[in-house]
C-alpha cells in the first residue's frame, strides 16, 4: 500500500449499491398513516464508516477495533477507530466519472444553468443585468475535473452540474406492521417512504480512507447498506486518488496565488459544543469574509456499542462554503493549505475520522475587503 502516512497507508473503496435503498436522517419515524419519510440522496458518512468497519472485522482486518467492541470499552472505542480507520472523501461515480456536491456559491436558474456570480465586500453578488429567477445550486453535484478546470480559475459557466434524479432513480414504498398472529394491519401503523435506486444508473460511491493495516489486492465483500437485507458491494478500488489521476496530482501541487482561499465542504459536518467555526479559525489566524450556508439538518441513528439511541446533532450539510483569508495560504500548495485547515477541524468537527466535515478547496480572487 503506497501513500502512508503516521502509520497508515491511503486507500479508495468503491461501494455500488444493488438494491434499492434508504437513507435515513434523524427525523423520528412513527408508524401513523400521516407520516412520510423522505430517504436522503447522499448518506451521512457514519453509515459508510460503519458498514465498511463491520466488513473489515468479518475479514480479519481491524482487530483492535473488534477487541475493543467485544470488551465493550465504549470509553477508547473512538479513539481506537481514529488509530485504525479514517474517511478522507466521498465521491459520487458514475460512467467514470467522479462527482461531489456543488459549492454553494454557485448560481443557477430555474433551468439549473450557471449564471456569473462573485464575492464582493465579503458578499456574494450576481449580474444585476439578469432578468430572471436564481437561486444557489444545492442538492446538485459537480465533476471532480469541472471543479479543478473551471470553479477553480472562474469560469463557472463552463460548468455542467448534475440533479440528483441523473444519479439515482426514486419510487415511494408503503410499509405496515401486522397484528400478532393475525393478517389484518395495526391501527395506524402504516407509514410512507422514498426509496433510492442507484443501480438505475450503474452509480457508485468512492471512499477514500486512511487505514492501518494491509488491505489485501483483490479485496471485495458483500455488505448491508440502507435497510434491512438491501446489499452492496464493497470491494477495494486503488489507492489515493491522486496516484492514478493526473488532473489531482496537478491540482494538489498547484500553489495559491492569494491569501483568499474557499473551504467547501462535500459531506455534512457537527461543531463541537457551541464553539462557531469562525471563532476556532481566528484563534489560528484565520479571518472568514463570508460563508453560504444550506439550511441545518439533524442527525442520529441508533448506537450499537452502547445500546441506545444516539442525541441528536445539529448538521451543516455538504456544498456549505466558507471565504477565508489568511497570510498562512499564500504561495502554499492546496496540498499544504489542506494538511494545514485538516489538523485545525480535526479537533473541533464531531467524528471527522467516520467522514463528517471532509472538504476541498478552491481559490478566489476577487474579493474586496
Amino acid at each position: 500500500m503506497k501513500n502512508r502516512r503516521n502509520g497508515m497507508g491511503i486507500i479508495t473503496l468503491k461501494i455500488e449499491p444493488w438494491d434499492t435503498v434508504m437513507f435515513r436522517d434523524g427525523t423520528l419515524l412513527d408508524k401513523k398513516t400521516s407520516n412520510y419519510v423522505e430517504s436522503r440522496f447522499f448518506p451521512y458518512p457514519s453509515v459508510f464508516y460503519g458498514a465498511i468497519c463491520t466488513s473489515l472485522m468479518e475479514n480479519g482486518y481491524l482487530n483492535e477495533v473488534h477487541k475493543t467492541l467485544i470488551e465493550r470499552n465504549t470509553t477508547l472505542l473512538e479513539d481506537v477507530l481514529k488509530e485504525n480507520l479514517k474517511i478522507r472523501q466521498i465521491y459520487l461515480e458514475m460512467e467514470n466519472e467522479i462527482y461531489l456536491p456543488a459549492p454553494r456559491d454557485l448560481i443557477v436558474n430555474e433551468d439549473g444553468d450557471i449564471r456569473e456570480s462573485n464575492f464582493q465586500k465579503g458578499l456574494l453578488y450576481t449580474n444585476p443585468q439578469l432578468q430572471e429567477k436564481v437561486k444557489p445550486a444545492s442538492g446538485k453535484y459537480i465533476s471532480l475535473y469541472e471543479f479543478m478546470t473551471c470553479y477553480d480559475i472562474s469560469e463557472k459557466e463552463e460548468i455542467y452540474l448534475k440533479n440528483q434524479q441523473e444519479f439515482a432513480g426514486e419510487y415511494q414504498k408503503t410499509g405496515i406492521e401486522l397484528e400478532d398472529n393475525k393478517k389484518i394491519a395495526k391501527k395506524e401503523h402504516l407509514y410512507f417512504t422514498t426509496m433510492k435506486d442507484y443501480t438505475y444508473k450503474n452509480t457508485c460511491f468512492l471512499i477514500e480512507a486512511e487505514i492501518h493495516d494491509e488491505i489485501s489486492k483483490g479485496f471485495r465483500a458483500n455488505i448491508l447498506l440502507g435497510g434491512e437485507a438491501r446489499m452492496a458491494r464493497l470491494e477495494l478500488f486503488l489507492g489515493s486518488l491522486d496516484e492514478y489521476h493526473k488532473d489531482i496530482r496537478e491540482y494538489n501541487k498547484k500553489k495559491s496565488s492569494s491569501e483568499n482561499l474557499k473551504l467547501i465542504f462535500t459531506t455534512p459536518f457537527i461543531m463541537k459544543n457551541e464553539k462557531s467555526l469562525e471563532s476556532v479559525l481566528k484563534e489560528k489566524g484565520i479571518s472568514v469574509l463570508s460563508k453560504i450556508i444550506g439550511k441545518p439538518e439533524t442527525a442520529g441513528g441508533w448506537d450499537m456499542a452502547k445500546n441506545k439511541p444516539k442525541e441528536l446533532k445539529k448538521v451543516i450539510p455538504e456544498g456549505s462554503l466558507y471565504l477565508l483569508k489568511s497570510s498562512h495560504f499564500k504561495s502554499n500548495t492546496n496540498e499544504q493549505n489542506k494538511n494545514l485547515l485538516s489538523e485545525i477541524l480535526s479537533d473541533v468537527i464531531v467524528q471527522k475520522h467516520r467522514g463528517f466535515g471532509s472538504f476541498i478547496l478552491a481559490n478566489e480572487e476577487a474579493v474586496y475587503d
